[in-house]
């Protein structure tokens, strides 16, 4: 089992390259999890199907989740590097 650091776990939120692995990966479940459900006889698997609905939403919900939280990153990267600016100028 593998320890990660604290470096390499932000690296999973804030990496370009991890944000669109996961993105994809994500995509992929919920397609798989929709396919599953249109083949379902919802009045036969009425427990199953709403299982799989309820993975799916969960599944949208993450990705859009971690899409907000890339886009805050970047904004707050950006106002900490104008805040460093800022800082620079006064002290000089």
């Amino acid at each position: 089992m593998s320890t990660n650091t604290p470096t390499e776990i932000n690296k999973l939120f804030t990496d370009p390259a991890h944000i669109e692995l996961t993105q994809k990966t994500l995509t992929e479940i919920t397609n798989v999890l929709d396919e599953r459900i249109s083949e379902i006889d919802k009045d036969k698997h009425f427990a199953t199907y709403m299982a799989l609905q309820m993975q799916s939403m969960t599944m949208v919900t993450a990705k859009q989740t971690i899409s907000e939280l890339y886009m805050k990153n970047l904004r707050l990267e950006r106002e900490l590097a104008e805040l460093r600016a800022q800082s620079g100028q006064f002290s000089a």
